[in-house]
């Protein structure tokens, strides 16, 4: 029976499609329980979300988006950076996209669908002593205005002419975007080269 005589919700059925690249790229960052995890994940987030914001702010967007779109965070995350004294090039990993309306909404699930993590994550940058003035600029903003995934989910769900397919495809680019750009930093790790050298 389940949806039988009503719309499915785009949201759960995004969330069911793109559930196993979500779960690769949380498990790249894992958890931020020392300045030095931190540190990987501002480069890490800087290394996939730059390139997405230039490429969103060169498209035409729906016009029921133009209110839900999320605040570009690149350059809090290079003020995070140098607020640790982190000064190494970043290198980007940018994701094959096409800039449809529906691609655009699956882009903007994965982007405003990170302000729900960034409560978590900001709760343990201030463990580390993190704040909104010093390392954790980035996340402060995102948590700062609580509504913002509400109203994207309802205009998301509103939007008749949504496809699935495409949204679905464009949210999981990102997510694998995000966890190339981990992967990398990883290999540079255990390499002992830096991110740039690879």
């Amino acid at each position: 029976m389940g949806f039988q005589g009503t719309q499915k919700s785009h949201r759960f059925e995004l969330r069911a499609r793109t559930m196993e690249q979500h779960q690769a790229l949380e498990a790249a960052v894992g958890p931020l329980n020392s300045i030095a995890a931190y540190q990987r994940y501002l480069r890490g987030q800087e290394a996939f979300r730059a390139p997405l914001e230039r490429q969103l702010a060169a498209v035409r967007v729906p016009t029921t988006l133009e209110d839900v779109l999320p605040v570009p965070l690149a350059a809090l995350l290079t003020l995070d950076r140098a607020d640790l004294g982190d000064a190494v090039d970043v290198v980007e990993e940018t994701a094959a996209l096409s800039f449809t309306p529906s691609a655009i909404f699956g882009i903007l699930y994965v982007l405003e669908g990170s302000t729900l993590g960034a409560r978590l994550l900001h709760q343990q940058a201030g463990a580390l002593g993190l704040t909104a003035a010093h390392g954790a600029r980035h996340l402060a903003e995102q948590i700062a205005q609580p509504g913002t995934w509400k109203q994207f989910v309802s205009v998301l769900d509103a939007e008749e002419a949504l496809d699935l397919d495409e949204a679905a495809a464009s949210a999981n680019a990102v997510f694998e975007a995000g966890r190339r750009a981990f992967a990398r930093l990883d290999d540079a790790e255990r390499s002992n080269r830096r991110p740039d050298e690879l």
